[in-house]
């Protein structure tokens, strides 16, 4: 097809405006608190603890951003803000484990994706160095009792490094748990055995492929090794982006999570980390319980999800993948529940993924766990987040209800760090705002629009629908 001067920048100019009326719904409007001066006490809410059970009408007393004593009628002082929460109950923060919240805005809109890089292999990629702490997406997922998330790029072989970031902050620097959380693989499928679609009359075997692509993580993995033992004994290297980003990994520094479902693509994955002495993490994980005694026998944490997915096998009955997380959790395996999707909206469902598991074997207690200590001991951070006790970070919320639930589940207060949080979103101010519309409707002071044809209809109809 082809387009006259003028047509051409007239479609310029309206990419231009789709971009630039896309940007300001990428910044959210709620402000990062400091740090309270005075010590907050918490009075006589339920304390739902994770680690040491449910603790009643119990106090809890956050200074200099951590909890500093749990107990009942812990004394008051005049310097104390004191926050009534009798009724209410009090959760670590939720932390959802794998997720692009932060690198996708509008998925539409190309200038706010920043989720993967080009190529099959990019492990100098750093979530870090794309998240965006501004994004509209944050507040709506912290309305959900969610404070932390691991932010992790997507894409090939070797997609990078992922950024374990709280969910405040006005930088990617004030947000920070850790700047480099783990390297991550998609491992090569293997189940497919039929022919790609040719393209330009090529046809390529898929296991083919697989078994290349699995040559170049042998490959990749050997010269990092090789490439970090030569820098160690102070031989004369040059510098390599790409392998030095490996590094990590293969010191054990950081964990390896390698994205793996089928049983095949499970055991692949193992065997490879072993050989290259790698700390593993099983991500995805659909067929996990298969191999459960060889995951507990190495010790292998899996980020099971998404629970609401169907079997990808005929002999399989359907439920399943809703009752693997149990069987897991059963079998001794440190678990974590998550979306593992690249869109950062579908981060609202994580307590919904743990509530299917609830529904089909695995205990209430045992899924807070899997959205919250469990997620921090793979993380590698429980000493600070994951639980209610003296000497953690104040990174919790106090809610109505129970978050394994939404109906009538609401967050009345949060803080991260011991700073008090907003909880105000764009869905929360939409819905004040046509709230506020519906009642001028009923009340008559809202006059329909006069260039509308359909409005003296309109009116009418909204008021009569407000009124039932």
């Amino acid at each position: 097809m082809t387009f006259h001067r003028s047509q051409r920048r007239a479609s310029f100019f309206a990419g231009c405006m789709i971009v630039l009326l896309a940007l300001p719904a990428s910044a959210h409007q709620e402000i990062p608190q400091d740090a309270p001066a005075q010590p907050i006490l918490l009075r006589g809410g339920t304390l739902h603890t994770i680690s040491e059970g449910v603790l009643f009408e119990t106090d809890l007393l956050i200074a200099d951003g951590v909890i500093r004593a749990m107990g009942h009628d812990l004394p008051a002082t005049d310097e104390m803000t004191i926050i009534d929460i009798r009724g209410l109950n009090v959760y670590p923060g939720l932390i959802a484990p794998y997720t692009g919240l932060g690198l996708i805005e509008i998925g539409a809109v190309r200038a706010t994706r920043d989720a993967r890089e080009t190529g099959p292999l990019t492990p100098e990629t750093m979530a870090r160095s794309a998240f965006n702490p501004d994004s509209e997406i944050i507040p709506t997922v912290r309305s959900l009792g969610i404070t932390t998330a691991l932010i992790v790029p997507r894409g090939g072989l070797i997609s990078g490094r992922s950024f374990l970031a709280h969910l405040d902050g006005w930088t990617r620097e004030s947000a920070s748990v850790r700047d480099i959380a783990g390297l991550h693989v998609e491992w090569p499928a293997t189940w497919a055995r039929t022919k790609q679609r040719p393209v330009d009359g090529k046809g390529e075997d898929k296991q083919e492929k697989a078994r290349s692509q699995r040559t170049k993580l042998e490959e990749w993995f050997t010269r990092a090794r090789a490439y970090h033992l030569a820098q160690t004994l102070d031989t004369e290297t040059s510098f390599d982006l790409r392998l030095d980003a490996i590094g990590a990994a293969i010191r054990g520094e950081v964990p390896v999570f390698i994205h793996a479902e089928d049983r095949r693509q499970i055991l692949e994955a193992i065997d490879f980390a072993e050989r290259h002495e790698l700390r593993m993490v099983l991500v995805g994980a659909r067929d996990a319980v298969e191999i459960l005694p060889l995951l507990r026998e190495r010790a292998i944490p899996v980020i099971y999800g998404p629970v609401t997915r169907t079997p990808h096998r005929a002999d399989l009955p359907d439920e399943m993948v809703f009752e693997a997380p149990g069987i897991l959790d059963r079998g001794g395996i440190t678990l974590a529940i998550g979306t593992l999707s690249g869109n950062g909206w579908s981060t609202r469902n994580l307590a919904v993924q743990a509530a299917q598991a609830v529904a089909h074997g695995l205990s209430r207690q045992r899924a807070l766990r899997a959205l919250t200590l469990g997620p921090a001991e793979i993380f590698g951070v429980d000493d600070r987040l994951g639980s209610l006790a003296p000497g953690k970070q104040a990174t919790i919320f106090v809610a109505k209800g129970d978050p394994l639930d939404l109906r009538g589940f609401e967050v009345e207060h949060m803080f991260i760090e011991g700073r008090p949080v907003s909880l105000d979103d764009r869905h929360k101010r939409l819905y004040r705002k046509y709230r506020e519309k519906l009642r001028q409707w009923n009340s008559g002071t809202q006059a329909a629009h006069p260039t509308s044809p359909s409005a003296p209809e309109t009116a009418p109809a909204m008021r009569e629908a407000g009124t039932r």
